[in-house]
């Protein structure tokens, strides 16, 4: 898998970014701060999701309100392309979409398919590294920095061993043999303990059956006293009611007394003494307003009554008050007309201008021009073809005289050409000379073959010479070097010959005459052609020209009919018809805002005249002199004001006058009407006077209140009573008995306090065998133990089944480790050991580790082994590096993942970083590289691959 194209969208400082990755091998080149670590991270997001917020990763949003995200296009083993798109969205992955060739479209799990189901992890490990694994063997010493490049042989990061050291730390703080401190030890003993105290428990056992067993008795006696006293307060609740019935009773019939010496006042209604209320509040009122009506009538009696009004005036209210809402319009009227004026003058000076621009193409029959949109159209057409006609024209012509030029020139570079060609005498002599010579030369018996065995032979020679010399067969190998040194001689005393005879200064000066002539005949027959060709397209651009101004005539005679047929005068070119159409149709529209403009202002005059006549008229009647008409109007204004106040002021006297005499005559009738209602309410009750009148209400609320307790009394019997019983029944009963209610109450009393006496007693007993439980049952009860001892176990149990599954889980990862060692990783140091070797120019010559050690070893040319610890700080970042190729070589994957590093030559020498590129250059031949640096490159590995170049 090859990535071709990344475009972002907005990620860190990138907006709308696009980087073509078209070459096997790329180095992006820039300073620090530049957007490298950037784009990694954005490979990295657009394959494998943005980082969650809760992951220790950043996430590149962009500052700016750009769209987070963008796509990569990348080209699979098969050759199909595909572009893979992620922007954020609901998952903070974020959604991503992916393109195919044949305009499909998948989603994730066509990624995940893609890559092998590969996560960031993996891809981080093996495809993905630089500075950051060189500053972790920076830091690390001994054993440690051991440990760190033995994981990198295995997944390429160290996870695998911070997972095992996390596990042996989890292991041991769960559970230690002979320890103390561990979280299972700790609940071994707990539960120890906690079965001790359960047996001490187990002991009180029968003493605490005792106590519980004559508590039990203690408190069935106590329930039995309050049984007792629960029937005794029942009988008392009774004694009580009956006491409360028996006086409900003797109420009852002290209350039927009363209503019997009051029964003569049953039938009369307390309602009559509201309404007595009511007629003499009426009478009251009706006196009161009765004296104020006859005092304001003397008073305006005794005023002077009416005034002397202007009549004619009065009569023409209603015409002034029309008038008055026509002065505000008669003021529009006013500035309306004086508007339209300057308008009309307006108008009349742009004719003016307008006719002074037509000039000698004014005519007064311009009115009848015909300025339609069709005419316009047609006019439009034929001013569209001239454009067009004037256009080829003026191409034509430009083009007839390049062509001209051009003929001009292949003319004369003709000419040129036929008078440096040879008489035919000349070269007939060079042919000959020429002819003769190389009938000489194919008769000699020198021949190209002999020459050509003889270099063969000299490589083979030479090649076998070394080989025996390599293999240690030192005599052979002199001999056939010396053949291949003889064989070498002859070779050159060949070819010096071959030299001797070709060197002939006469024959190649012929033969150089003679292919000049050759050279200028065939160029004489192509300028005769081009000549040919530019003299016809010369006259096909004549022809051409012919008829273009054929056409332009013919548009100049349609002109002319376009003008008759619409009533226009002739217009003397196609340029200006357009301009002048325009100025006709603005002329023409001109004229008609005027006749517009005069027949509205003349519809204003008319109306302006028609208020003048009335405003006249009214000022003659209200003897007013006529000037202006808003002059006019404000004087009779203030006299029609005054008329129309000093009439409303009389009509209001004379209605107030009616209303007094009314008001009198009414007060009177009412006073009247409230003294007959209230003596009608004395005789209802058969009396004659006020005091008699309430001294029969006071009886009857006396008979009202005792009516009131009577009903009351009822209630409260028929309250007490139960379901069943009735007060005949408990009169019976209170009849019969031997003792008062009150008496059988106190000998209930006597009983109840004994029994609360023995009750106390046996409460007493209670509390002390309640103390003695207690004191068996302190620490908490044997429940509470057991419970306590359940739950430890519970927590016992669940720690012992976390410390299986780490020692599991550990079993397993040593497991894998093993198998690993086993299975893959020989390949892996096999191919490590390999580019290690050429890193180091052989100095270094193998690289193996030993099966259960974990560690990497590695041995010199002289057949010393040395641990990664005990290399110097660069040999052990190119052993790191080595590991990381070759785990990315061995990779089982369906595709071909490409190589993404982080300046990690930066510590190297000059010579091995030079070898470390050439390794990269051979792994681009199937694997694309990409290649982050800060530095510049040096000169002889500029050329491996493409640079770009983040500013």
């Amino acid at each position: 898998m090859k990535i071709e194209k990344l475009h972002i969208y907005g990620f860190g400082k990138f907006q709308d970014k696009i980087i073509d990755f078209q070459i096997p091998i790329h180095f992006i080149q820039g300073e620090n701060e530049a957007g490298k670590s950037t784009i990694r991270a954005f490979i990295q997001a657009i394959l494998f999701g943005f980082p969650s917020k809760r992951e220790n990763a950043l996430r590149y949003e962009p500052k700016t309100g750009n769209h987070y995200g963008g796509h990569i296009t990348i080209r699979l083993e098969n050759g199909k392309k595909a572009t893979v798109e992620r922007q954020s969205g609901k998952k903070a992955a974020g959604d991503v979409t992916v393109y195919t060739e044949e305009g499909e479209r998948f989603g994730e799990e066509w990624l995940k398919a893609a890559l092998g189901n590969m996560d960031r992890g993996i891809f981080q490990g093996i495809f993905c590294f630089g500075l950051d694994g060189l500053s972790e063997i920076q830091n690390l010493k001994g054993e440690e920095l051991n440990k760190y490049i033995y994981e990198a042989g295995m997944t390429g990061t160290k996870h695998i061993a911070q997972m095992e050291k996390k596990l042996d730390e989890e292991v041991s703080n769960l559970f230690k043999p002979k320890g103390q401190k561990p979280i299972i030890n700790k609940d071994i003993k707990t539960l120890h303990d906690k079965r001790l105290h359960l047996r001490e428990w187990e002991k009180q056992f029968e003493q605490y059956d005792r106590l519980i067993e004559e508590r039990e008795n203690v408190i069935h006696q106590l329930e039995e006293y309050k049984r007792k006293k629960k029937e005794i307060n029942h009988v008392t609740e009774r004694l009580n009611r009956k006491k409360y019935l028996l006086q409900l009773l003797n109420e009852n019939k002290d209350t039927e007394k009363n209503l019997e010496s009051l029964h003569s006042f049953k039938d009369i209604p307390l309602e009559i003494e509201e309404k007595w209320g009511e007629y003499k509040q009426k009478y009251d009122e009706a006196v009161k307003w009765w004296e104020n009506a006859k005092i304001t009538k003397k008073e305006m009696e005794s005023e002077n009554q009416g005034a002397a009004l202007m009549w004619p005036v009065l009569h023409h209210l209603e015409r002034f008050s029309a008038l008055k809402e026509r002065i505000p319009v008669y003021s529009k009227y006013v500035e309306d007309h004086n508007r339209i004026s300057y308008r009309i003058d307006q108008k009349q000076d742009m004719l003016k201008e307008m006719k002074e621009r037509l000039g000698d193409l004014y005519h007064e029959d311009l009115h009848a021009s015909v300025t339609t949109i069709h005419a316009q159209e047609e006019l439009q057409t034929i001013i569209d073809k001239s454009k067009e006609v004037k256009e080829r024209l003026r191409l034509l012509e430009q083009q007839y005289q390049q062509q001209d030029e051009k003929a001009t020139l292949i003319k004369k570079d003709f000419n040129q050409t036929n008078e440096k060609q040879r008489s035919k005498e000349e070269r007939k002599y060079s042919e000959d000379v020429v002819v003769q010579f190389e009938e000489k030369s194919s008769m000699s018996p020198l021949s190209k073959k002999p020459v050509m065995m003889l270099q063969i032979s000299i490589v083979i020679f030479f090649t076998l010479g070394i080989w025996e010399g390599i293999t240690g067969h030192w005599l052979i190998g002199c001999v056939m070097v010396g053949a291949g040194v003889a064989a070498g001689i002859l070779w050159y005393m060949l070819h010096q010959q071959s030299n001797k005879h070709s060197a002939n200064s006469l024959y190649w000066k012929h033969k150089s005459l003679v292919e000049e002539d050759l050279r200028l005949d065939a160029l004489v027959r192509e300028y005769e052609w081009q000549l040919g060709r530019e003299n016809n397209a010369k006259q096909s651009l004549e022809n051409a020209l012919e008829q273009e101004q054929g056409k332009w005539l013919t548009l100049q005679t349609e002109l002319k009919e376009w003008c008759k047929t619409y009533q226009f005068p002739t217009i003397p070119s196609v340029q200006s018809a357009e301009t002048y159409f325009q100025t006709v149709k603005e002329w023409k529209g001109i004229v008609h805002d005027i006749n517009r403009l005069e027949i509205e202002n003349q519809d204003i005059l008319e109306k302006m005249e028609e208020i003048q006549v009335e405003t006249s008229w009214l000022a003659e009647q209200a003897d007013v002199s006529f000037r202006a008409v808003e002059e006019t109007f404000v004087v009779m204004q203030h006299i029609f004001e005054k008329e129309e106040q000093l009439y409303r002021e009389y009509k209001e006297e004379e209605k107030h006058w009616s209303t007094v005499v009314h008001q009198v005559n009414l007060y009177e009738t009412l006073r009247m009407e409230a003294v007959d209602m209230i003596n009608q309410l004395y005789r209802s009750v058969g009396v004659d006077d006020k005091d008699s009148f309430f001294r029969v209400l006071e009886q009857k609320k006396k008979y009202v209140e005792w009516k009131n307790k009577q009903e009351w009394v009822h209630n409260q019997l028929m309250a007490q009573l139960f379901e069943g019983e009735s007060v005949e029944a408990w009169m019976n009963e209170i009849k019969n008995d031997s003792y008062t209610p009150e008496e059988e109450l106190t000998l209930k009393a006597e009983e109840l306090a004994e029994l609360d006496e023995k009750e106390q007693e046996l409460n007493r007993k209670l509390a002390e065998l309640n103390q003695q439980r207690k004191q068996i049952e302190d620490g908490g009860t044997y429940g509470e133990e057991l419970q306590d001892f359940e739950e430890n176990k519970v927590v016992f149990q669940e720690h012992t089944h976390k410390w299986l599954v780490r020692k599991a889980a550990k079993m397993i990862l040593r497991q894998a480790k093993s198998v690993y060692e086993k299975e893959r990783q020989p390949e892996v140091v096999q191919t490590a050991s390999s580019y290690f070797s050429y890193m180091t120019q052989q100095s270094y010559t193998r690289l193996f580790a030993p099966v259960g050690e974990e560690k990497f070893i590695v041995e010199d040319n002289r057949g010393q082994w040395f641990e990664p610890v005990e290399l110097s700080r660069g040999t052990a970042e190119q052993l790191y590096l080595s590991l990381r190729l070759a785990l990315a070589e061995n990779y089982n994957h369906s595709q071909t993942l490409p190589l993404i590093m982080d300046d990690p030559f930066v510590n190297f020498d000059r010579e091995r970083q030079q070898l470390a590129f050439e390794l990269l250059l051979q792994a681009s031949s199937h694997r694309q590289i990409l290649y982050f640096t800060c530095d510049t490159l040096p000169k002889t590995v500029q050329d491996y691959g493409r640079i770009y170049q983040l500013v």
